[in-house]
Protein backbone atom coordinates (compact mmCIF):
# COMPACT_ATOMS: atom_id res chain seq x y z
CA UNK A 1 0.00 0.00 0.00
CA UNK A 2 1.26 3.45 -0.94
CA UNK A 3 2.42 5.91 1.70
CA UNK A 4 -0.23 8.40 0.60
CA UNK A 5 -3.18 6.12 1.37
CA UNK A 6 -4.61 7.40 4.63
CA UNK A 7 -7.81 9.18 5.68
CA UNK A 8 -6.12 12.57 6.03
CA UNK A 9 -4.80 12.47 2.48
CA UNK A 10 -8.13 11.22 1.17
CA UNK A 11 -9.80 14.24 2.76
CA UNK A 12 -7.06 16.58 1.48
CA UNK A 13 -7.26 15.23 -2.08
CA UNK A 14 -11.05 15.44 -2.23
CA UNK A 15 -11.12 18.94 -0.73
CA UNK A 16 -8.58 20.19 -3.26
CA UNK A 17 -10.35 18.49 -6.19
CA UNK A 18 -13.61 20.17 -5.13
CA UNK A 19 -11.67 23.45 -4.90
CA UNK A 20 -10.63 23.05 -8.58
CA UNK A 21 -7.03 21.98 -8.05
CA UNK A 22 -5.59 19.71 -10.72
CA UNK A 23 -4.43 16.22 -9.88
CA UNK A 24 -0.87 17.28 -10.75
CA UNK A 25 -1.04 20.19 -8.28
CA UNK A 26 -2.25 17.86 -5.55
CA UNK A 27 0.42 15.27 -6.32
CA UNK A 28 3.13 17.95 -6.09
CA UNK A 29 1.75 19.00 -2.71
CA UNK A 30 1.78 15.38 -1.48
CA UNK A 31 5.17 14.74 -3.09
CA UNK A 32 3.90 11.79 -5.11
CA UNK A 33 3.01 10.97 -8.68
CA UNK A 34 -0.49 11.75 -9.91
CA UNK A 35 -0.73 8.12 -11.00
CA UNK A 36 -0.49 7.05 -7.33
CA UNK A 37 -3.74 8.90 -6.70
CA UNK A 38 -5.50 7.48 -9.75
CA UNK A 39 -4.39 3.96 -8.81
CA UNK A 40 -5.77 4.53 -5.31
CA UNK A 41 -9.10 5.63 -6.85
CA UNK A 42 -9.24 2.44 -8.97
CA UNK A 43 -8.36 0.11 -6.09
CA UNK A 44 -10.36 1.56 -3.19
CA UNK A 45 -14.16 1.74 -3.59
CA UNK A 46 -14.67 3.98 -0.55
CA UNK A 47 -12.07 6.49 -1.72
CA UNK A 48 -13.42 6.25 -5.29
CA UNK A 49 -16.86 7.31 -4.06
CA UNK A 50 -15.40 10.28 -2.16
CA UNK A 51 -13.30 11.22 -5.18
CA UNK A 52 -16.29 10.98 -7.55
CA UNK A 53 -18.33 13.27 -5.31
CA UNK A 54 -15.43 15.77 -5.20
CA UNK A 55 -15.30 15.71 -9.03
CA UNK A 56 -19.05 16.43 -9.17
CA UNK A 57 -18.56 19.42 -6.87
CA UNK A 58 -15.64 20.54 -9.03
CA UNK A 59 -17.78 20.39 -12.18
CA UNK A 60 -20.52 22.41 -10.48
CA UNK A 61 -18.01 25.03 -9.39
CA UNK A 62 -16.90 25.38 -13.03
CA UNK A 63 -20.42 26.65 -13.75
CA UNK A 64 -19.88 29.44 -11.21
CA UNK A 65 -16.49 30.25 -12.74
CA UNK A 66 -18.01 30.42 -16.22
CA UNK A 67 -20.52 32.97 -15.02
CA UNK A 68 -17.79 35.05 -13.34
CA UNK A 69 -15.54 34.94 -16.41
CA UNK A 70 -18.43 35.84 -18.71
CA UNK A 71 -19.64 38.71 -16.53
CA UNK A 72 -16.17 40.18 -15.92
CA UNK A 73 -15.33 42.60 -18.71
CA UNK A 74 -12.95 44.99 -16.98
CA UNK A 75 -9.97 43.98 -19.10
CA UNK A 76 -11.83 43.62 -22.40
CA UNK A 77 -10.97 47.20 -23.38
CA UNK A 78 -7.92 49.41 -23.16
CA UNK A 79 -7.18 52.98 -24.19
CA UNK A 80 -4.84 53.57 -27.12
CA UNK A 81 -4.20 57.12 -28.25
CA UNK A 82 -7.23 58.30 -26.31
CA UNK A 83 -9.60 55.75 -27.88
CA UNK A 84 -11.19 52.70 -26.24
CA UNK A 85 -10.00 49.63 -28.17
CA UNK A 86 -11.09 46.02 -27.61
CA UNK A 87 -8.40 43.76 -26.19
CA UNK A 88 -8.92 40.80 -28.51
CA UNK A 89 -6.24 38.74 -26.77
CA UNK A 90 -8.00 39.04 -23.40
CA UNK A 91 -11.40 38.38 -24.94
CA UNK A 92 -10.06 35.27 -26.72
CA UNK A 93 -8.45 34.02 -23.50
CA UNK A 94 -11.76 34.46 -21.65
CA UNK A 95 -13.57 32.53 -24.38
CA UNK A 96 -10.98 29.75 -24.14
CA UNK A 97 -11.37 29.61 -20.36
CA UNK A 98 -15.16 29.34 -20.66
CA UNK A 99 -15.01 26.76 -23.47
CA UNK A 100 -12.49 24.63 -21.56
CA UNK A 101 -14.66 24.58 -18.45
CA UNK A 102 -17.78 23.79 -20.48
CA UNK A 103 -15.99 20.89 -22.17
CA UNK A 104 -14.74 19.55 -18.82
CA UNK A 105 -18.23 19.82 -17.35
CA UNK A 106 -19.70 17.90 -20.29
CA UNK A 107 -17.23 15.07 -19.68
CA UNK A 108 -17.47 15.07 -15.88
CA UNK A 109 -21.28 15.28 -15.69
CA UNK A 110 -22.50 14.25 -19.15
CA UNK A 111 -26.12 13.69 -18.12
CA UNK A 112 -26.36 17.23 -16.83
CA UNK A 113 -23.95 19.18 -19.05
CA UNK A 114 -23.32 16.92 -22.05
CA UNK A 115 -24.77 17.38 -25.50
CA UNK A 116 -28.27 16.05 -25.73
CA UNK A 117 -29.13 13.79 -28.65
CA UNK A 118 -32.71 12.98 -29.50
CA UNK A 119 -34.15 10.49 -31.92
CA UNK A 120 -37.52 10.89 -33.54
CA UNK A 121 -39.33 7.99 -35.15
CA UNK A 122 -41.71 8.80 -37.96
CA UNK A 123 -43.82 6.66 -40.21
CA UNK A 124 -44.42 6.78 -43.93
CA UNK A 125 -44.62 10.32 -45.33
CA UNK A 126 -43.57 11.80 -41.98
CA UNK A 127 -46.72 10.56 -40.30
CA UNK A 128 -47.05 8.54 -37.12
CA UNK A 129 -45.43 5.14 -36.79
CA UNK A 130 -47.97 2.40 -37.32
CA UNK A 131 -47.62 -0.71 -35.23
CA UNK A 132 -49.37 -3.87 -36.43
CA UNK A 133 -49.62 -7.19 -34.69
CA UNK A 134 -49.02 -10.09 -37.06
CA UNK A 135 -50.67 -13.45 -36.80
CA UNK A 136 -48.39 -16.50 -36.74
CA UNK A 137 -49.36 -17.20 -40.37
CA UNK A 138 -48.42 -13.65 -41.44
CA UNK A 139 -45.08 -13.93 -39.60
CA UNK A 140 -44.34 -17.21 -41.39
CA UNK A 141 -45.28 -15.71 -44.75
CA UNK A 142 -43.01 -12.67 -44.23
CA UNK A 143 -40.13 -14.85 -43.00
CA UNK A 144 -40.49 -17.08 -46.06
CA UNK A 145 -40.41 -14.03 -48.34
CA UNK A 146 -37.25 -12.72 -46.61
CA UNK A 147 -35.56 -16.08 -47.06
CA UNK A 148 -36.61 -16.27 -50.74
CA UNK A 149 -35.33 -12.72 -51.33
CA UNK A 150 -32.03 -13.56 -49.67
CA UNK A 151 -31.52 -16.63 -51.83
CA UNK A 152 -32.48 -14.68 -54.95
CA UNK A 153 -29.85 -12.06 -54.13
CA UNK A 154 -27.06 -14.65 -53.84
CA UNK A 155 -24.82 -15.04 -56.90
CA UNK A 156 -25.61 -18.09 -59.00
CA UNK A 157 -22.91 -20.76 -59.11
CA UNK A 158 -21.10 -20.98 -62.40
CA UNK A 159 -21.58 -24.19 -64.36
CA UNK A 160 -18.82 -25.63 -66.52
Amino acid sequence: MSRIRNPENAEFICAKIADRWTLRQIARELECEASAITIWVREDEKFAAQYARAREIQAESFADEIREISDEGANDWYVREGVDVPDHEHISRSKLRVDTRRWLMSKMLPKKYGDKATTELVGAGGGPVEIAMLTPAEKAERAGKLIDDAFTALPKPETK
